[in-house]
C-alpha cells in the first residue's frame, strides 16, 4: 500500500460506486431502491445521484490533498487530469461500440444509435461532452455525462483552491450561495438542455468545493485514520475503489444482461452474472489503464531527459563556439602585434 494512500477515502468511494450499482440495478428490476427522492426542482435524486455528490466531494478533496501544497502550471495540471481519465473512457467507448455491433449482427441490422452518427458525434464522443448539448452521455457511454462535468470542475480547481485557501469560510459560503441560486433558477426556468441541475457546473460547484475546503481545514491525519485497517478488508476496499471509475462507465451499457437473463432464470442469478461480467470487464480495463499510465509516465520521463540532454548539448556547443571565437580573436591579436 502506498504511504500517501487514504483508506478512508477509498471506503467512501467504494460506498459511492455501490450506491450507483444499487440504483441502476433497482431501476432495471423495478425495485423501490431505484426511485428518486428529495426536493423537486432543486435536489431530486436517486441513490446514484447521492453517489455523484460523493464523487464530486471526493474529487475536490483528493485534488486538494495532492496538489494543494504543490506549485504546478495550469496546463500541466489539466494535462495530468486528462491523461488520468480519458484512457479508461476510450476503452469504455470501444467496449460499448463493440456491444452495439454485436447486437446489430444478431438482428442483422445496424442499430440506429450508431447508424445515425455524424462528424459532430465524433467530436462529442472523443471529448465526452455530449451532456453540454442536451444529449446526456451520448449513444455509446451514457455515464460519460459525468466526464464532462468533472472536467469542468478540473478547469476551475486551481482558482477554487487558491480562493478557498486564502479565505476558506467566506469562499465556501459564497460558493454555497452560488450553487443554491443556480439550482433555484434552473429548477424553475428550463432554458438549458436536459437535466441541467445534474451537469451545469454552477449547480455542482459547491459539492466539489466542499471537498477542497475539507482538504484545507482538516489535517491529513484525519483522512489516514483508517490506514491501519486489517489487511484483507483494506485490500478489498482498495480494489473496489480502484475499480470504481471503469465500473462507473462500463456498468450501464451492460444492464441488458439482467433484462435478457431474467426472462429465463431468477432475477437474483441474472444480477449476480451481470455483476460478475461488469467487475471482470472493469478489472481488465483497470489493468490496461495501469499499463497505459506507466507507458505515459515513462514517455514523459524520457522526454524530460531528452529535453535536458538537448539543453546541455546546446550549452556545450555555445561554450565551444565562444571559446573558438575567443581563441581566433587572440590569434589575430598575436599576428597583429607580431
Amino acid at each position: 500500500m502506498k504511504k500517501d494512500r487514504y483508506i478512508l477515502l477509498d471506503i467512501i468511494r467504494s460506498v459511492a460506486i455501490t450506491l450507483v450499482l444499487v440504483a441502476h440495478i433497482s431501476q432495471t428490476t423495478h425495485y423501490f431502491l431505484g426511485n428518486a427522492f428529495g426536493i423537486k426542482g432543486f435536489y431530486f435524486v436517486t441513490l446514484g445521484g447521492v453517489a455523484v455528490s460523493m464523487f464530486l466531494v471526493l474529487s475536490g478533496l483528493i485534488l486538494q490533498l495532492i496538489y494543494g501544497s504543490k506549485k504546478i502550471g495550469y496546463i500541466k495540471f489539466i494535462k495530468k487530469r486528462v491523461i488520468r481519465l480519458y484512457p479508461v473512457y476510450y476503452m469504455s467507448v470501444l467496449m460499448s461500440f463493440g456491444l452495439i455491433l454485436a447486437y446489430g449482427s444478431i438482428i442483422h441490422k445496424l442499430p440506429e444509435r450508431i447508424a445515425n452518427l455524424n462528424i459532430s458525434d465524433i467530436f462529442y464522443t472523443l471529448t465526452g461532452t455530449y451532456v453540454f448539448i442536451g444529449q446526456w452521455g451520448g449513444p455509446l457511454v451514457p455515464m460519460s455525462w459525468f466526464l464532462g462535468l468533472i472536467i469542468s470542475m478540473y478547469l476551475l480547481f486551481p482558482f477554487l483552491s487558491s480562493s478557498i485557501s486564502r479565505k476558506p469560510h467566506i469562499s465556501i459560503c459564497i460558493l454555497l450561495i452560488v450553487s443554491v441560486l443556480a439550482r433555484l433558477i434552473l429548477g424553475h426556468y428550463n432554458f438549458l438542455p436536459y437535466r441541467p441541475l445534474d451537469w451545469f457546473p454552477l449547480c455542482r460547484i459547491f459539492e466539489f468545493s466542499i471537498g477542497i475546503y475539507l482538504g484545507i481545514i482538516l489535517k491529513k491525519s484525519i483522512w489516514q485514520s483508517c490506514n491501519n485497517m486489517g489487511g484483507n478488508i483494506r485490500n478489498l476496499v482498495t480494489f473496489i475503489s480502484e475499480l470504481s471509475f471503469p465500473l462507473f462507465l462500463i456498468h450501464y451499457p451492460l444492464k441488458q444482461i439482467i433484462t435478457l437473463l431474467s426472462q429465463k432464470i431468477p432475477v437474483v442469478f441474472s444480477i449476480a452474472i451481470y455483476l460478475f461480467v461488469c467487475i471482470g470487464i472493469s478489472w481488465g480495463v483497470m489493468k490496461l489503464d495501469i499499463l497505459i499510465q506507466k507507458a505515459l509516465r515513462k514517455k514523459s520521463v524520457n522526454c524530460k531527459h531528452t529535453e535536458v540532454d538537448t539543453r546541455f548539448s546546446k550549452l556545450v556547443k555555445h561554450k565551444v563556439r565562444r571559446f573558438s571565437a575567443f581563441k581566433k580573436e587572440k590569434e589575430n591579436k598575436d599576428i597583429f602585434v607580431g
